[in-house]
């Protein structure tokens, strides 16, 4: 095989953003982009996510960076994150301690920054899964309903549902705008973010495209925290 290689699934791919994007998106894998790491269950992933150095976890205890003049939890996070992509991920992730999430990044994103909807598709942005039973299989293990995932504790799960796989009842509801990628869409604005920070497709983007981020949801983010 040649280029950019999966062992596990024997497929071969011919540009590197392809090859991440079956192994964010493949039910076979437990990937994390910013590392370029796979693991072998989604425990072990979050386990990463976590305690990694190259990922933060915010905390009151921490120093407050200064950015904008002002100071508070978004300008440390946004102080450790360095880029666009990983700041909006660890909203996705929901390890901010401001408590901004997935469903919240969706929610503002959608509803008051991207009005002209360049990036996002604004009705396949739905309400996050709730659940409040989670039955487990006869192995004791709890599947997935919506993938051949399974999990070891029922936590698990509910996160799994709850990620931007599946939040959004499967549909990829971010675009990259560029004529470069054909349009790649996109479960989540942090993936959409990481693609357009990797590839040469953000030497086609306005710079006011860039604005509905840096000006208009991270301001969100600032009033809320």
């Amino acid at each position: 095989m040649s280029g950019f290689d999966c062992h596990t699934c024997q497929r071969s791919f011919r540009l590197f953003q392809h090859y991440q994007a079956h192994m964010i998106h493949s039910n076979s894998h437990h990937y994390c982009a910013q590392c370029n790491r796979d693991f072998g269950d989604e425990d072990a992933k979050q386990k990463h996510l976590r305690f990694s150095q190259n990922h933060f976890v915010c905390g009151p205890a921490q120093p407050v960076t200064r950015l904008t003049g002002q100071t508070g939890l978004f300008n440390q996070c946004a102080g450790q994150a360095g880029r666009r992509s990983a700041l909006i991920q660890h909203f996705e992730a929901g390890t901010c301690v401001s408590g901004f999430n997935l469903e919240d990044v969706d929610r503002e994103f959608s509803e008051y920054c991207d009005i002209n909807q360049v990036f996002v598709r604004r009705e396949w942005i739905l309400p996050a899964t709730q659940i409040d039973v989670l039955h487990s299989d006869t192995s004791g293990r709890f599947p997935c309903t919506s993938c051949p995932k399974l999990f070891r504790t029922g936590p698990e799960l509910l996160a799994h549902l709850q990620s931007a796989k599946h939040k959004n009842r499967g549909f990829k509801a971010y675009t990259c705008p560029s004529p470069h990628c054909a349009k790649d869409r996109f479960y989540s604005l942090g993936n959409l973010l990481l693609h357009m920070e990797t590839t040469n497709c953000n030497d086609s983007y306005p710079n006011d495209w860039f604005d509905l981020v840096d000006n208009y949801l991270l301001e969100a983010v600032r009033q809320t925290t």
